[in-house]
């Protein structure tokens, strides 16, 4: 009886609805707005009807009057709108569909997150019990659900991230190495373009799947080190930690790394903990592809030693075959990167290795603490200090309490998380480190996080466990209301809020087809079709290479792979670093070439050093880039005949 009535107000607020909708949209009113009016509209309705009737236990009585489930209301409405929003939204603007008719399955998507939300969360049968093993798991899946539809709603809607398209350019250019990456991603792209086309949906799904196999590893481990509970809740925090909600959204080197990392951590724990000796195979396949996807991999190699001479039973894996044919394995497919560096002068190699050495003194260690609370959010690392301490607590003296094969597991999992960390932490102390390097490491520690989620709170740890099991629901349900407030502003913007005026986050259509104007202007005026250079590293040029291919196949009917082969980075070509770009368009090859010059402040193109190297240049111009109708960029543009190599 409690459902039927859900269902019929649930069905009420519907019809309620799209008749505003409707209404609205006659009477002129803009999309968004339409949108947002309607579904609160009947959102109320909705929420005082199933307080007032559904969830009435005796006539005159109601079950909604804490200010609790008024806020648990509010945050519910507010996802089911991000989610409802992005399905409109990517119905018009990727399929083309109507307003009046997209809003049909936006209506059912948002429906389905208000009617299993109210029925769990805001009005839960009478008994439940929050603290209980169920309810977390209630809890737990309803928030990959929701998170797993977000992604997939979102990934072909805001534009690529300049890195995103880069990698695309890769793909353009397949090999089996590039200088700045091993080449992983450029392949996953290019398979994945080829079969849906260039468009951000494309190159976003091989994150996305990518970081699918990643929670299979994840869950497979946690199941075995703990129990299916407790891998749930590893599945959760895969998919809300910002790292791991980045990497299965964003198409990065570190995507396929991620997958490739759980997948050794995984094998290895059958190899070392289970003794399984047909697991070492496996490994070496984990190993070698993550070696292909990003370097770091290499790192998982010294660890593993340090586990084969720290644990006991695992010792004589030393004297074994199979530790060595699975390092043979991972070597040999590898082995391409090493072919592309042996014909480039060990460029790659060097890049990421003996030049960072050379780099000058950077204490970075407060750089590095940051990254890592931004990356685990401070809540993630309150637990893992709570895992140290209890571990180190339990290991000493007559406080073992832990059987041996619970030992082994929680060395196992502090052996592969803190001797990685090491190595970061100690090259902060004299060189800087970026943001994303310590990412995957934590795949080892999630486990053990997530048993302390769920873990029964007892004597010794009573304070802590009570705080992180009531603090988590909190951080857990303010990161997806960042992720979805932010994947939600960065396509559709929220109604009478301004962008950024200056926001490079955005843009790249709007800038790409100001420049082809004016190529095809230049182009029809002097016979010749000028390259498209973005001053600076890879950052323009691949935006606009992206986004020149995309307006021009909307538009033609033959777009000749434009933005691939007239767009570069040109730093190079002045005595800088264009990353893949130098390999791409080697200076010498583009003497006497005419050049549409970009850059986004009017002194780089003014520059003594850069006007010395053409023959003749043009007056600079001012382009205002726009996003949704506002304004969220400046760049400037010249045009430049006849480079003369430096």
């Amino acid at each position: 009886m409690r459902n039927t009535r859900f269902t019929v107000v649930d069905l009420l607020g519907v019809v309620t609805d799209l008749s505003i909708f409707y209404i609205l949209l006659s009477k002129g009113v803009a999309l968004d707005l339409a949108n947002v009016t309607s579904f609160f509209a009947s959102i109320l309705i909705v929420y005082i009807l199933n307080a007032r009737w559904s969830c009435a236990r005796i006539e005159g009585a109601y079950s909604c009057t804490s200010a609790q489930q008024h806020m648990t209301f509010l945050m519910i409405a507010v996802l089911a709108l991000f989610l409802r929003s992005g399905v409109l939204a990517g119905l018009i603007n990727l399929w083309n569909w109507s307003p009046e008719v997209a809003i049909l399955p936006a209506i059912a998507g948002g429906s389905v997150v208000n009617y299993f939300g109210s029925v769990l969360f805001i009005f839960p049968a009478d008994g439940a019990n929050t603290g209980s093993d169920t309810h977390w798991k209630v809890f737990a899946l309803a928030i990959i659900g929701y998170t797993t539809a977000l992604r997939i709603v979102y990934l072909g809607m805001p534009e690529l991230l300049y890195e995103e398209a880069y990698y695309w350019r890769y793909g353009k250019y397949l090999d089996i190495g590039y200088l700045d990456h091993p080449p992983m991603v450029a392949w996953i792209i290019s398979l994945s373009t080829k079969i849906l086309g260039d468009t951000e949906f494309a190159i976003r799904i091989g994150a996305f799947a990518c970081w699918l196999i990643a929670v299979i590893f994840s869950f497979r481990l946690t199941s075995q080190l703990f129990n299916k509970l407790t891998a749930i809740q590893a599945v959760l925090l895969l998919s809300i930690l910002p790292y791991f909600w980045g990497v299965g959204y964003i198409m990065t080197p570190d995507s396929p790394l991620v997958a490739c990392w759980a997948g050794a951590l995984y094998f290895l724990k059958r190899a070392l903990i289970d003794e399984r000796p047909q697991a070492w195979f496996w490994v070496g396949i984990c190993v070698g592809l993550g070696m292909l996807s990003k370097y770091t991999m290499a790192l998982l190699g010294p660890t593993t030693l340090f586990f084969l001479l720290l644990d006991r039973r695992s010792r004589h894996w030393l004297f074994r075959p199979q530790p060595y044919l699975s390092l043979m394995l991972a070597f040999l497919l590898f082995s391409p990167v090493i072919l592309w560096n042996l014909n480039h002068d060990w460029a790659s190699f060097t890049f990421q290795g003996p030049r960072r050495l050379h780099e000058g003194f950077d204490f970075s260690l407060h750089e590095f603490i940051g990254s890592v609370l931004l990356l685990l959010t401070p809540m993630g690392v309150v637990a893992i200090i709570s895992i140290i301490k209890a571990r180190i607590a339990n290991s000493t003296g007559d406080n073992q309490t832990l059987g041996e094969a619970r030992q082994r597991h929680y060395t196992f999992g502090m052996v592969f998380t803190l001797v990685p960390l090491s190595v970061f932490l100690t090259w902060s102390l004299a060189r800087s480190v970026k943001l994303n390097w310590t990412g995957p490491l934590w795949l080892g520690i999630i486990p053990f996080i997530a048993y302390e989620m769920v873990s029964r709170v007892n004597l010794k740890t009573r304070h802590l466990l009570s705080f992180m099991r009531h603090a988590w629901p909190a951080t857990i349900v303010t990161a997806v209301l960042v992720y979805s407030a932010t994947l939600y502003y960065l396509t559709s913007g929220f109604p009478g809020i301004l962008y950024p005026a200056n926001l490079s986050l955005l843009g790249w259509q709007d800038l790409a087809q100001h420049i082809e104007q004016i190529e095809d202007e230049i182009e029809a005026r002097t016979g010749v079709e000028p390259l498209v250079v973005g001053i600076d590293k890879n950052k323009t040029a691949s935006g606009l290479a992206f986004y020149r291919n995309r307006f021009l196949e909307e538009t033609t009917d033959d777009s000749e792979n434009e933005g691939v082969l007239y767009t570069l980075g040109g730093r190079h070509l002045f005595g800088g670093n264009s990353l893949m770009y130098s390999y791409w368009f080697p200076k010498e090859r583009l003497r006497n070439t005419d050049m549409i010059l970009v850059a986004r402040e009017p002194d780089t193109l003014a520059s003594p050093r850069i006007l010395s190297l053409f023959r003749k240049t043009g007056p600079v111009h001012k382009t205002v880039i726009e996003k949704n109708g506002m304004q969220v960029g400046l760049y400037y543009y010249c045009f430049a005949e006849g480079y003369q190599e430096s």
